[in-house]
């Protein structure tokens, strides 16, 4: 055991080395890989972030809080328990935003988009997908459901990454999303350099295996976008930083929309897009290897002051303690019937969005199904962001639950609509509305923008519920959920989803809407 003292504190922190013989082969990769570039990019060897040993380096173990930081109102205490004292006994301090956090997110919100972007790439151009590669439906319903399968099986990884006493698992995170991203976008490559040196069977499982990597990514930056977010940003920022975080997975899928359609316009030239999604899964992984802070230097907020007191004194909790705390969210009601909510409402959606150019009708082509999905994602993302913006006006602040069904009853009337105009229901009432596309388009466009506004403010009010435990722990709880529900849907058989995918769209918003309505919710954190 190697025990050191934590400064201006008596209490003595033990901490186990790393065991490297645990884990798997790319979490070791990304160590090896990621101790290598901070040695090579830090000219002061000494100030290392992380020493050989996985022990905080002195740097990372200094408070964040100093006396000379002495000027605000809150009374959050300082890590060591020293600062200067206002008259009423209270700790004086001024929490600082820094612009690098642009960067952090910025990068972040790249991996996520490109992580979706990968999962979907088939997808987009089913009819051209299924004759260059030989395959069905069933198959590429298959590509689709390895990512949420992948995701259930690394989220707890995950999760237990980003909560480590070190501090360094956000960081962490982004840079195994990275090589996992690159080593997916890579590996279904390899067939499209000898096409005659692979059997049929040898280039699907290369796919397989690749589809896997990739969506062993999403966990990643998906549960731990409110980390980051409390990490780096003010309270003011918070929901809108969230908000970026949580609609790049959304960002990547539309792109997916667009991007197929327009480079694939026969079979064969979905080599071209494939190639090309290498070459934008390289560009993340050498910035992050490059640059990527492991946190700010000062924090934020009271909550980054806390979430860094709760890493520091779970340093003497055993790893096997992260179950106890899964525990503890699950026997909270609020929590569950909020996991409940927001999984089926993200996890049907990924299945409608997945599925959308195969259920609308066929003679509209790949390319006006396209842009029905492009045009729905897109105002998806902008109704996230807004949220995120509206939301944190402090007046706001603590109305996130009226916002989210507000927002999921008038979604789910206009998917019912969508749904109810195109077969197999083609109500006669809405016939005028199913022949124009433009009005279908419409309704379509206005279903994404309440829909999707409400992403962000799940994670928001699943990590209120769940305090004071993290919010790494409720993401990772609500991603799991999402990534159930939607395995579950897209293990439907093809043929149904072709039929009732529209509807259950519809079906699940105003179930959603009335889970939330139920629960009460208190603003913890705020």
């Amino acid at each position: 055991e190697i025990r050191k003292h934590h400064p201006n504190s008596p209490q003595k922190l033990s901490v186990k080395p790393k065991n490297y013989t645990v884990g798997w082969l790319v979490s070791w990769l990304v160590g090896w890989l990621d101790s290598g570039w901070i040695h090579f990019c830090d000219s002061n060897h000494n100030q290392r972030l992380v020493d050989q040993t996985g022990i905080m380096a002195d740097r990372d173990r200094a408070p964040l809080l100093s006396p000379d930081t002495a000027a605000g109102s809150v009374n959050p205490g300082s890590v060591d328990g020293s600062g200067d004292h206002g008259a009423d006994g209270t700790h004086q301090y001024k929490y600082t935003v820094h612009r690098s956090r642009w960067w952090v997110l910025g990068w972040f919100s790249y991996i996520a988009a490109l992580q979706s972007l990968l999962w979907f790439t088939y997808s987009s151009v089913p009819d051209h997908s299924k004759v260059f590669l030989g395959v069905g439906d069933n198959t590429l319903l298959l590509f689709l459901n390895e990512g949420p399968i992948a995701f259930c099986c690394t989220v707890w990884y995950a999760n237990w990454l980003l909560t480590r006493p070190s501090g360094t698992g956000l960081r962490d995170s982004v840079v195994t999303a990275a090589v996992l991203c690159f080593l997916g976008a890579t590996i279904r490559c390899i067939p499209l350099l000898k096409p005659d040196a692979f059997s049929h069977g040898t280039a699907l499982g290369l796919i397989h295996v690749a589809q896997v990597l990739n969506a062993g990514a999403a966990p990643f930056v998906v549960a731990s976008v409110s980390a980051l977010s409390l990490e780096w940003f003010a309270e003011t920022e918070r929901n809108t930083a969230t908000a970026i975080g949580n609609v790049a997975s959304a960002a990547g899928r539309a792109i997916g929309f667009y991007l197929g359609p327009a480079i694939v316009h026969r079979p064969d030239q979905l080599k071209t897009l494939l190639l090309i999604e290498v070459v934008l899964a390289a560009v993340p992984l050498i910035a992050v290897l490059v640059y990527y802070p492991v946190r700010p230097p000062t924090p934020p907020s009271t909550g980054a002051v806390d979430a860094h007191r709760k890493r520091v004194g779970d340093a003497k909790v055993p790893t096997w303690a992260l179950a106890a705390e899964i525990g503890h969210v699950f026997r909270n009601p609020a929590f569950v019937a909020i996991v409940i909510a927001g999984g089926i409402n993200m996890g049907v959606y990924g299945m409608w969005s997945g599925v959308l150019p195969s259920v609308l009708p066929a003679s509209w082509g790949d390319a006006t199904a396209g842009y029905f999905g492009l045009a729905n994602t897109l105002s998806g993302i902008v109704g996230g962001i807004v949220a995120g913006l509206v939301t944190d006006v402090r007046s706001m602040q603590k109305k996130l639950k009226t916002c989210m069904v507000v927002a999921l009853l008038g979604a789910g009337g206009f998917f019912a609509l969508f749904a109810i105009a195109l077969p197999p229901v083609s109500a006669e009432a809405l016939s005028p509305l199913a022949d124009s596309r433009l009005g279908l388009l419409a309704v379509c466009i206005l279903a994404g923008f309440l829909r999707g506004s409400t992403d962000p403010l799940f994670f928001e009010v699943a990590a209120d519920t769940a305090h004071p435990q993290s919010a790494g722990t409720a993401g990772s709880v609500l991603t799991f959920g999402y990534h159930i529900a939607l395995v579950i849907s897209l293990s439907i058989p093809a043929k149904i989803l072709e039929k009732w995918a529209l509807t259950a769209m519809a079906v699940v918003m105003l179930v959603a809407c009335v889970l939330v309505a139920a629960v009460p919710v208190k603003y913890k954190r705020r």
